[in-house]
């Protein structure tokens, strides 16, 4: 049952997100016991590591939904996640979006940031080589 909410919650939080409103702040999220979370964190790399991106998402997005002190960094490597997999814009706007949603959030905060100012680097880089 627990897992079924979960699910649900996650579902929710996501449809939110794509829809463009803001369901989190509608909806009572469920914290986890904090020893789940190395075994999630685990479970999402080894999913990458497999190539399973969709999977790893899923699991960085429970992370951000039920573990808020890993919220910025959880939101940072579906950015990354984005990233390795060559959809670059794509992860330029989730890096944007854990800075919108974690103002505060000082590691995941200064990671996107950083990544960010990467990304648009490298851009300007590859744009200043072709004239």
């Amino acid at each position: 049952m627990k897992r079924l909410l979960a699910t649900m919650v996650v579902c929710a939080l996501t449809s939110g997100a794509v829809a463009g409103t803001n369901v989190a702040a509608s909806v009572s999220v469920p914290q986890r016991h904090p020893d789940e979370l190395t075994e999630c964190i685990e479970k999402a790399e080894a999913a990458i590591q497999k190539k399973d991106y969709a999977e790893a998402t899923n699991v960085y997005t429970e992370i951000e939904t039920f573990f808020p002190g890993h919220q910025p960094e959880s939101a940072v490597r579906i950015g990354d996640i984005l990233l390795i997999q060559g959809k670059t814009n794509e992860a330029i706007r989730a890096y944007q979006m854990a800075l919108k949603k974690y103002p505060l959030g000082a590691g995941g905060r200064c990671r996107a940031y950083d990544k960010l100012k990467k990304l648009k680097t490298d851009q300007n880089e590859t744009v200043d080589r072709t004239r």
